[in-house]
């Protein structure tokens, strides 16, 4: 499984998020569901190397990322930080833009997405999930901040 990949830990967003990476080409950052770990793609990730530099990383509270305390409001596990985990983990690699790959519930992360643009990733995909709802019409533009969505 991963053969070629080295496994690593970063420090982003007060967090390690623990990742995979492998391959050579533009940057691919994978991220799996719920209740899983990066591991889901190992079917898959060595022929997307052969394209791509891939990422597959534990979303904190998985796999051997960091799992903080909850606060009062669980936002310290909220897409938001989610997703600026990701974002954080691909700049600390080198890549300013990036495609991400997503399943399951990952895929909701760029609705949380609001404080920044989508000048990052340069392509999106989900699998076995519907895009997200605030994502159908647009998902490739900036967002506004969701309000009275459960997200914060």
């Amino acid at each position: 499984m991963f053969a070629g990949f080295q496994k690593d830990q970063c420090p982003v967003n007060g967090v390690s998020i623990s990742y995979r990476k492998g391959g050579t080409g533009p940057g691919l950052l994978l991220l799996h569901g719920h209740p899983q770990t990066h591991v889901i793609w190992h079917k898959v990730a060595e022929q997307l190397a052969e394209h791509f530099t891939v990422v597959a990383a534990d979303l904190r509270g998985y796999g051997d990322s960091s799992k903080p305390p909850a606060n009062d409001h669980h936002t310290n596990y909220s897409k938001r930080e989610m997703a600026r985990d990701s974002v954080e983990l691909m700049k600390a690699l080198g890549y300013e833009q990036f495609a991400v790959l997503a399943h399951d519930r990952a895929p909701a992360w760029p609705i949380a997405w609001p404080w920044t643009t989508w000048a990052p990733c340069n392509a999106w995909c989900c699998w076995t999930s519907p895009p997200p709802w605030r994502c159908m019409h647009k998902p490739m533009r900036p967002l506004p901040a969701p309000t009275g969505t459960g997200f914060s």
